[in-house]
């Protein structure tokens, strides 16, 4: 039941949502996707369209987003405005599902993990296509429930549609049907559909999936990740601590209770509801974590690394806060109850601040203003290494683009009153070491020098940039 207190709980969660995802939306630079972004969405949608298809993913984002910065521009706030909006509008969407799954005070806890979500306000951050797939497929699943519990053409109709746009928006999305599909498999006879709804609802999943998975898997970029590492034990516990709602809290790197406590509250909710006999819907969010996760470390073992980034199975969040919010409210005792709650209320609240006051992205607003400040005339500047990644989004900010791109240090050719090195996506010693190469081959030629790193506190994707200035009195 939904009371007034609960209705204005809800309307507190929404506006806090907002805030903080609104809350400086261009704080960060953008990244090399987000580039990619605004670079597709200055093309033909043809040109799109092949290029997506081309590289494995689907290309429906990249096409919305071309009418989008026709309109808005292609400023950091304008790029990434859209994420923003569907990552507010899924907290009440997300409560509608949980309600209709479970009850009202499960749905409103889950909703407010959600909105301080350390994942979720990253993603809503970020100029790609993560979050509105993530609000699409609570759509798909709402409408997917509905469909269990009642039979009307508009359900069916809605089902259809929402679970093509997901697709259309990432790929794996495909596996959220998947897990549908599989649902409806071994509760097939718990759930007493009638044959004939049952076949059609499988059919309606599996002719979906079939033509996404047909039209993906004919490219030769399709599932391609070649930047992933090899699947380690290190990486999956890094990855479902990130999927958290507490990704960052003090001391976690002493002990990981933040991922003792989230996945122990869920394993109570689990349990929890079976004694409760709520066994379709323990049923549906078990399968709807587990079967997406154990898909994608099974082909990073024996195929190719998939499994690491969260962005990818953003979704699966969905069952976990479900759990966690069920289990401490299905705390007996009161005080302990009380207790539980605000301690998973303080860790996400602190997550969601360090999220808001931390450099999260490659810095390159900041190397390139301070390049354009500082730089004198006929001063040479030197990009490392000249790639993708740190190529795009310098050209992005540095305006005048007057600087040469390089894959070795021994290329630079010290041949000015002044040289600069940008150099970035290097860990932490690969940077000194390159530090001190370029002190050995500069030292003779300049008499000054001038080392500054620009930090980045991101531990995925993400590095700080090294700049160094060589230059003569």
């Amino acid at each position: 039941m939904m009371t007034n207190r609960i209705k204005l709980l809800l309307l507190i969660v929404f506006l806090l949502s907002i805030f903080l995802r609104f809350y400086s939306l261009s704080r960060n630079s953008l990244w090399v996707d987000e580039i990619i972004t605004l670079n597709l969405s200055e093309q033909k949608i043809a040109n799109i369209i092949s290029d997506r298809l081309n590289e494995g993913f689907t290309p429906a984002y990249f096409v919305l987003m071309q009418s989008w910065v026709f309109v808005f521009g292609k400023s950091e706030y304008a790029l990434r405005f859209l994420s923003a909006f569907f990552g507010v509008l899924a907290i009440p969407l997300f409560f509608y599902l949980v309600m209709k799954i479970l009850d009202a005070k499960t749905a409103l806890f889950s909703s407010f993990l959600l909105a301080l979500s350390e994942v979720h306000l990253w993603q809503s951050q970020n100029a790609r296509m993560y979050e509105i797939t993530f609000f699409f497929i609570i759509f798909s699943l709402l409408f997917f429930w509905q469909l269990l519990k009642r039979d009307s053409k508009s359900c069916w109709c809605a089902y259809a549609l929402t679970t093509l746009i997901a697709l259309s928006m990432h790929y794996l999305s495909i596996l959220s049907t998947l897990s549908q599909w599989l649902f409806l498999i071994f509760f097939c006879k718990k759930l007493g559909l009638g044959k004939r709804k049952l076949i059609a609802l499988l059919a309606l999943q599996t002719s979906l999936m079939v033509l996404f998975a047909l039209l993906i898997l004919r490219y030769p970029g399709a599932g391609v990740l070649s930047w992933l590492p090899p699947l380690s034990l290190k990486t999956i516990e890094q990855y479902f601590i990130r999927l958290s709602p507490m990704w960052h809290v003090p001391l976690q790197n002493i002990f990981h209770y933040n991922l003792l406590l989230c996945y122990g509250i869920a394993i109570l909710a689990v349990t929890k509801l079976l004694k409760d006999k709520r066994i379709l819907e323990t049923g549906f969010l078990i399968i709807l974590f587990i079967i997406p996760h154990v898909i994608l470390i099974i082909v990073s073992l024996v195929k190719t690394p998939v499994f690491g980034p969260t962005r990818y199975l953003i979704f699966t969040t969905i069952p976990l806060y479900i759990f966690i919010a069920y289990g401490l409210l299905s705390i007996k005792n009161t005080f302990n109850k009380k207790l539980w709650i605000g301690v998973f209320i303080s860790l996400s609240l602190y997550s969601a601040v360090h999220y808001l006051k931390t450099e999260t992205r490659d810095p390159w607003r900041k190397v390139a203003n301070y390049l354009q400040n500082s730089r004198q005339k006929n001063e040479l500047v030197f990009l490392y290494p000249d790639f993708d990644w740190s190529k795009l989004p310098f050209d992005y900010y540095f305006k005048n683009n007057n600087y040469t791109g390089i894959t070795d240090i021994y290329q630079i050719k010290a041949n000015s009153p002044g040289i600069w090195i940008v150099i970035s996506h290097q860990d932490k010693l690969k940077r000194h070491t390159l530090n001190k190469l370029c002190e050995s081959r500069f030292k003779e030629r300049f008499f000054y020098v001038e080392k500054k790193e620009f930090i980045c506190q991101e531990e995925e994707d993400f590095h700080s940039i090294l700049l160094l200035h060589y230059w003569d009195a």
